[in-house]
């Protein structure tokens, strides 16, 4: 199923790169090259394509390979996608706040990055706040937790800044085949609109929440040395600009102006994608839609033609929306011993989601989507 685009487009990718300071390009003045390079390399496609993302896509799915054989013989070649519509996603997210998968996640990063996928991080680190007892959660809202994690003198914030050590030496290690650090979009305390993480609404200010949101990138960049960072924010539902920009931290430290909407009305969504292009724009970041889907996923989804509607019918046809770079959805599985499945991938043996199924087919095929293989290398 691998389409291939006009010679056109890959003219005007290859000849977007021109000498220039990566301080005008990047939020991080000391951005490497082939972090510059990827970054325009998106900006462009995004004029006429939206590339389509999956969280977990090799490690959480119903075609992934099986953990207990990942570890003597891994594979990098099963993904839901590519069981379903003969597509790998062309961007693919891992969760920091998952170290039992580094391993194989390191294994799988050189891979990627040589077939041109793009490589997101996000994180559900727990509630830093340690006189909270049990606490294993991120969506845990006991407690004080930013506060204490912005108070340097703290026990909360160098255990805090431990669990970010070790996500930064995570993303030290992946390297391409010639030991150059791989550039990755580095998404951070999502939906932080919201208040159901500890990160959010409910347990910090507006202040705060940009000081924590500041405090972790220049411990990445300054004590890490970490220059191959794309730096993502992802609001929920941002139906007003207003909501987008009342938790927005300096735009020296954001590349890339996402949304997380999890929603089943078109014309909602189209606002929400509306205001974070027209924001982007504003600010000269470059627009996404970070996490998409149904509220718990298709199982509760009646309306066969999902995919068309909120996409193919809905953005893809708005002067403003379709300049999108790319959508994310969630991992899609059917948990075991599950009464309710949740699934954010439309399988087709599943009587949850097979009714969604060929909407999933059509937007694969639409020239519009871009999943692996269906651009030039973005790295190059």
């Amino acid at each position: 199923m691998i389409r291939f685009l006009p010679a056109l487009f890959l003219f005007c990718v290859v000849a977007t790169f021109k000498p220039s300071s990566a301080s005008t390009v990047l939020s991080d003045p000391d951005a490497t090259p082939e972090t510059i390079v990827l970054y325009e390399n998106l900006r462009e496609a995004a004029k006429d394509h939206l590339l389509y993302g999956q969280y977990r896509a090799y490690t959480f799915g119903k075609h992934t390979q099986p953990e207990e054989h990942r570890e003597k013989e891994p594979r990098f070649d099963q993904t839901d996608a590519g069981a379903l519509v003969g597509a790998h996603p062309a961007v693919v997210e891992f969760g920091l706040h998952k170290p039992e998968y580094y391993d194989y996640w390191k294994k799988l990063a050189p891979e990627l990055h040589r077939r041109g996928v793009i490589i997101s991080l996000s994180s559900h680190s727990r509630n830093p706040d340690l006189e909270i007892p049990y606490n294993d959660s991120h969506k845990d809202n006991r407690g004080d937790p930013v506060t204490k994690v912005l108070d340097r003198s703290s026990a909360d914030h160098q255990a805090y800044m431990e669990v970010l050590r070790s996500y930064g030496e995570f993303i030290r290690d992946l390297r391409d085949d010639e030991g150059k650090p791989i550039p990755v979009l580095l998404r951070l305390y999502h939906e932080h609109t919201g208040g159901w993480f500890w990160w959010g609404s409910r347990t910090c200010t507006p202040e705060q929440f940009n000081e924590l949101w500041k405090m972790t990138i220049d411990f990445f960049r300054d004590e890490m040395d970490l220059h191959n960072l794309i730096l993502v924010i992802s609001p929920d539902k941002p139906f007003t600009k207003e909501k987008y920009l009342s938790r927005l931290p300096d735009l020296e430290y954001v590349d890339i102006m996402g949304m997380d909407a999890y929603m089943g009305d078109p014309e909602q969504f189209l606002l929400c994608a509306r205001n974070t292009v027209e924001l982007a724009r504003e600010h000269n970041k470059i627009p996404a839609i970070t996490e998409f889907g149904f509220r718990r996923g298709f199982s509760q989804q009646t309306d066969p033609q999902f995919y068309t509607k909120m996409f193919l019918e809905n953005i893809q046809e708005d002067p403003v929306a379709n300049e999108m770079a790319f959508a994310l959805t969630w991992f899609g599985r059917k948990p075991e011993g599950s009464e309710e499945p949740v699934n954010w991938t439309a399988y087709d043996d599943e009587p949850t989601t097979m009714h969604i199924y060929p909407d999933f087919v059509k937007f694969r095929n639409d020239p519009w989507t871009v999943f692996e293989g269906d651009l030039p290398n973005l790295y190059q």
